[in-house]
């Protein structure tokens, strides 16, 4: 019988003749991973980093040479790593049962379960996330291209955002992916993401709000403002003109959840876990990154990209859209016409997104203006740039922007 301590002995053998490989081996299984043979392992990694001769490494930390020779592969390491790091999975499946099963609880189970889909997740890695064979690869294209085709023709692939030139040049929301709404003071980066929202519950979708600045009951007014068209405030101060009520059902009926009582990215992240177990999620919102914080943080830098790389990492994980608000640079916001998109915090967070858009106001429109057009109750012109998407082309959306209700809605002529 094939044990584990025979499969390291395979792959550190075939390292040893083939030391080059160690690179790509280091991205399905780590030194930890083994039991027996990690710090040959190790050695041969940092011998061919550092140029060094392999055997005297060996050699020279106590190790005899004629264990290897015995061994004889003709597998390629790759494959062999595969077969040891599901090894290392199931011991770390073990462990985290084992510990579990000492603090199963008598009520509150959904929670608990949570906790432990979670943990499981995360110490559970895929031996095959950096080197699926191609034709794993082709499988999961095809069969995403088979749901496509069941389309209408002309569809997105997405979910749609309520923005047909949005959708046109990025094709709707998708899983996985990361998006950064940018934009300085005062442009509406919170009123354009609940627009989508408000569109995505129109379409029947379930959305998780995580707002870090507003009350819940500030999200519901606004939500409501837009999606009846009246002023979010009037809602709620029960002013408003028309009815709510069918808007209210609408909310009730989508099982939004708003959030406002987690900072800590840690915690956010678990909760996106927890919230998903108990009704699938379409999309989550962040709102707004630089108020995450990271516990045992040194640095505004450290907190602001830790959290947006691990809320990278949840997207693939859940494999859910998650759209982060983030405020911009001073200097980004001095230089709007810049390609590149600088982010108040952390390079990482414009690095991190597959699709990153700034809100940007209208090229005519100047202080003076703003202020005319908002006291005549007038809308504002106001332009969403794509600065980067990862899978597909750039595009700028023109937008009009009413500040009595909130809506960013397509302008009746272009500006």
């Amino acid at each position: 019988m094939i044990t584990k301590k025979d499969i390291e002995l395979e792959l550190v053998s075939r390292l040893r003749m083939y030391p080059e490989q160690a690179i790509s081996v280091s991205q399905i299984i780590k030194p930890e991973d083994f039991d027996h043979y990690g710090k040959i392992y190790e050695l041969v990694l940092n011998g061919f980093i550092e140029e060094k001769e392999i055997n005297h490494e060996i050699r020279k930390a106590g190790f005899k040479l004629s264990e290897f020779d015995g061994t004889t592969s003709y597998r390629f390491p790759n494959e062999i790593a595969k077969d040891l790091k599901e090894y290392a999975n199931a011991r770390n499946v073990k462990r985290v049962i084992a510990e579990f099963s000492k603090k199963i609880p008598d009520n509150n189970l959904e929670s608990f379960v949570a906790q432990l889909q979670v943990s499981l997740t995360n110490n559970i890695e895929s031996s095959t996330r950096e080197t699926s064979a191609i034709k794993d690869l082709i499988e999961d294209f095809q069969k995403e291209r088979e749901e496509y085709l069941k389309k209408p023709a002309g569809s997105i692939i997405g979910i749609s955002t309520g923005y047909e030139g949005l959708d046109n040049i990025i094709d709707g929301l998708r899983p996985e992916h990361l998006w950064i709404i940018g934009g300085y003071t005062n442009m509406g980066k919170t009123f354009a993401t609940l627009n989508i929202v408000a569109n995505l519950i129109a379409q029947k979708k379930r959305v998780v709000i995580y707002s870090l600045e507003m009350s819940k009951n500030d999200v519901i007014s606004r939500l409501l403002g837009i999606m009846t068209e009246q002023n979010g405030l009037a809602i709620m101060k029960g002013t408003q003109k028309n009815p709510i009520e069918k808007a209210i059902q609408n909310l009730v009926d989508s099982h939004l959840s708003i959030i406002t009582n987690k900072s800590e990215v840690s915690d956010i992240t678990f909760s996106m876990f927890e919230e998903n177990m108990k009704s699938p999620v379409d999309l989550f919102v962040v709102d707004f990154i630089q108020l995450v914080t990271l516990k045992n943080s040194k640095s505004e830098y450290e907190t602001a990209t830790e959290s947006i790389l691990k809320m990278q990492q949840t997207a693939k994980k859940l494999k859910k859209p998650i759209m982060v608000v983030s405020q911009i640079s001073n200097d980004g916001a001095k230089n709007p016409d810049n390609g590149v998109m600088s982010f108040k915090g952390s390079g990482a967070i414009a690095a991190a997104a597959d699709l990153a858009i700034e809100i940007i106001k209208g090229k005519d429109e100047t202080p003076e203006t703003i202020a005319d057009k908002t006291s005549k109750g007038e809308p504002i012109d106001m332009v969403w740039v794509i600065k980067k998407n990862r899978h597909g082309r750039l595009g700028v959306i023109k937008l009009e922007f009413s500040g009595k209700n909130g809506i960013f809605q397509k302008p009746l002529s272009n500006f």
